[in-house]
Formats: structure tokens, sequence, C-alpha cells
């Protein structure tokens, strides 16, 4: 998981892993996850602060 484009927050905890992508990395993460056991998935969709960082750090543009 750590090849994905943008990911954050991964961790391992109990036998459950969270981390999060961009929408433009998550044919590639559901694609990782196809190589491992899933029991059960939940998806989060972004708020809006996290929306506007990601856009503005992806466009190089200091959003502070």
């Amino acid at each position: 998981f750590t090849a994905l484009e943008g990911l954050r927050q991964l961790s391992l905890e109990g036998g459950v892993l969270r981390f999060g992508v961009p929408e433009s990395s998550l044919d590639a993460a559901v694609k990782a996850l196809g190589r491992c056991r899933v029991i059960d998935l939940s998806v989060t969709e972004a708020d809006l602060e996290e929306l506007f960082l990601t856009y503005y750090s992806e466009a190089g543009v200091d959003a502070a």
C-alpha cells in the first residue's frame, strides 16, 4: 500500500488496516485491496477542508 500515490494515515491495528487516499488513487487502492482477504470495507468521503487541502497541495499552491 505504501506505493499508492497520495497515501496518508496508514495504520494496521488488531488486523484492521486504515488509510486514506485521494479520489485519483481510489482505483489503485481497490486493486491493492483485491490482493488481500477483505472481511469488511468502509469508505468515507473526505470532508470539505481535506478536499481543499488536497487540491491546493496537488496544484503546488500554498494554502496558508
